[in-house]
């Protein structure tokens, strides 16, 4: 396919993660809501949810739609439900892009999955595209 539409939506995961991974941005996260990053092993996974709230909480005060993880498990896992029942499809999936980081508070959690390709399928050809 030489030309797709792209329909898709930012998760604050991927920002945060971004965030957290390429900039170190937890140390100072941590320093300004007064963790103890010595004596508690938690400060990374509070800073990275106050940083989650914070993500979310900027792009809706400014009018920009976002989606946190929670619900987009809850989309996926209703997505699954429909495919099967009304088409006896399977739908793959990795848990690690749909339910985040949030563990198993995200309806993904026990979801089962199998990654594989189905196909016709939209794949990257950038070879079409040189000049």
């Amino acid at each position: 396919y030489q030309n797709i539409p792209f329909n898709g939506w930012f998760v604050s995961t991927e920002i945060v993660r971004n965030l957290m991974e390429r900039y170190d941005a937890g140390p100072a996260i941590a320093d300004a809501i007064g963790l103890d990053t010595k004596t508690n092993n938690f400060w990374r996974q509070f800073a990275y949810t106050e940083l989650e709230v914070a993500v979310d909480h900027s792009f809706k005060k400014n009018g920009f739609t976002i989606v946190d993880p929670h619900t987009v498990g809850k989309s996926f896992c209703t997505h699954v439900q429909r495919e099967r029942e009304q088409h006896g499809r399977e739908c793959p999936g990795q848990w690690s892009w749909i339910g985040g980081l949030v563990g198993p508070t995200n309806p993904t959690w026990h979801l089962e999955m199998r990654d594989f390709w189905k196909l016709p399928q939209y794949d990257y050809c950038a070879e079409s595209l040189l000049l």
